[in-house]
């Protein structure tokens, strides 16, 4: 019985822990374990974490600093986790207006990235900056062509039948349709890259660059 005694005391002294250290175990798990606890509990559900008679003096200790929370409760003292760091009612509701602000932020600025997504598609899908050039001139110079053809008609400096001069008349209008309808679309695509990038139409001509009817010395009546 005495070697029984011994043993006792022993595994009790191994287990011990520094008080500070103690006090740190404990607090830990009465914040993870949010309701009342007495000393001889704590000691048990820590399973050695702390000494039986260390236990009760290391909650006092906490209680005394404001830590935890003591009461009296009967023959023994309950102790738990100090409730002042929960958020008060006023608190929850700002948080909860500013969460909803942030979603309706979020939700916009969503929409926003959405829609700007959906104009890079549209005009990626396009003609390239290097085609519409390309048409451009060429456009340019029929319409020019055309243009002499039909001025030189007119003034009967060139004698033709009624027959060619329709026709050719027909071809000058149908040409400037072709010219007018893809002007109209590389105006559209410049303006659409304009807001996309916040330059104006001459910048975003001197930096792609495009040669325009007037860079050609083209001042060619243009209506929409």
């Amino acid at each position: 019985e005495q070697m029984s005694n011994e043993k006792k005391k022993e595994k009790e002294k191994a287990v011990k822990v520094s008080d500070k250290d103690a006090e740190g175990t404990v607090l830990d798990y009465l914040n993870k374990n949010n309701r009342p606890f007495s000393a001889q509990q704590i000691f048990e559900n820590l399973h050695g974490g702390v000494g039986k008679t260390q236990a009760p003096k290391v909650l006092q200790t906490l209680a005394d600093r404001g830590a935890i929370v003591a009461k009296e409760n009967g023959k023994q003292k309950i102790f738990w986790k100090n409730q002042d760091d929960a958020a008060d009612p006023d608190q929850l509701r700002e948080l909860d207006t500013e969460s909803a602000a942030l979603s309706s932020e979020l939700e916009r600025v969503s929409g926003e990235c959405k829609q700007a997504g959906d104009q890079v598609r549209q005009l990626t899908s396009q003609l390239t900056a290097e085609q519409l050039e390309a048409d451009l001139a060429r456009l340019t110079e029929e319409n020019s062509r055309l243009e002499t053809k039909l001025t030189g008609l007119r003034g009967n400096t060139v004698k033709i039948s009624e027959a060619d001069r329709k026709k050719a008349e027909t071809r000058y209008s149908t040409m400037r349709s072709h010219w007018t309808s893809r002007k109209r679309k590389f105006r559209d695509i410049v303006g659409q890259l304009g807001e996309s990038t916040g330059k104006s139409v001459k910048e975003l001509l001197e930096d792609i660059p495009v040669e325009t009817d007037e860079d050609r010395g083209l001042f060619i009546a243009f209506n929409f």
